[in-house]
């Protein structure tokens, strides 16, 4: 005696040899136009590759497979954030992620959810690649994917800060703070006594990010000596401006010195 399943099974199959015997031309169509579509994919986005690598720009976002990367070991998948911190004539320098993943989508999910925005998520020790080498490094599967960010985007993740309008006289409205710009890649190559003096210039020029970076290094004394009382005043500064983070970090600092606040 046939089973429930069985029965089931025999008549998926009817329906479907049926199906064919009548549309099968339409399902060919169907068949080969989605064939062309994932084709026409995968050569579109090893074009857009292409293009990334042969002109690199500040911000791009790299997904690296350590493993081809590092020599003296058996490979291993070892995916890592990079990011694009200063493109030269003939090489670029990036910051890379603290963390690595055994499968991409690990590198991925960090992307997605805003990871590249926090504070310790990239590691001091900073890689660079001749430009020359940069399509051999994506052939051998080095350089995985390279994503260009729209506006501040990479796969809905943010990845970099939004261009702000500074805080000057009359209104006048500039995209960028090259202070502060220069102030973040001095950090990250931790000379933090230069990366300070930059962000009192662009703290002093009215730009909120350059107020809240100059109030967390004197808050925790990097680049020279703890200033609480000027940490107050930048957060303050920067807060009032509707700075977030400054407006988080602002009442952080207030819940440990109360004293200062007022």
């Amino acid at each position: 005696m046939q089973t429930i399943f069985q029965k089931s099974l025999f008549y998926f199959h009817d329906q479907t040899d049926k199906l064919y015997k009548h549309h099968h031309r339409t399902m060919f169509v169907i068949a080969l136009i989605v064939i062309t579509y994932f084709a026409y994919s995968i050569f579109e986005n090893k074009q857009q590759q292409a293009e990334f690598l042969s002109a690199p720009k500040v911000d791009d976002v790299l997904i690296l497979d350590m493993g081809h990367l590092i020599k003296d070991r058996k490979y291993q998948t070892q995916y890592r954030v990079a990011q694009v911190l200063s493109v030269e004539e003939d090489s670029i320098t990036l910051k890379q992620g603290s963390y690595t993943y055994r499968k991409k989508r690990g590198a991925e999910r960090a992307i997605k959810l805003d990871s590249l925005m926090l504070n310790n998520y990239f590691r001091p020790a900073l890689i660079s690649f001749k430009k020359s080498e940069l399509a051999a490094l994506y052939d051998q599967g080095a350089i995985d994917e390279i994503f260009r960010p729209t506006d501040i985007y990479v796969m809905g993740g943010i990845v970099r800060h939004r261009a702000a309008p500074e805080h000057v006289p009359h209104k006048l409205k500039v995209s960028f703070n090259q202070f502060n710009q220069e102030g973040v890649r001095a950090y990250l190559a931790r000379d933090f006594e230069e990366a300070r003096k930059l962000f009192i210039q662009a703290a002093e020029q009215g730009y909120d990010f350059g107020q809240y970076n100059l109030a967390d290094m004197l808050e925790y004394g990097e680049g020279g000596d703890v200033d609480l009382a000027g940490a107050y005043k930048w957060y303050k500064s920067a807060a009032e401006q509707n700075n977030l983070k400054a407006k988080a970090a602002l009442e952080s600092f207030c819940d440990k010195h109360k004293a200062l606040c007022h």
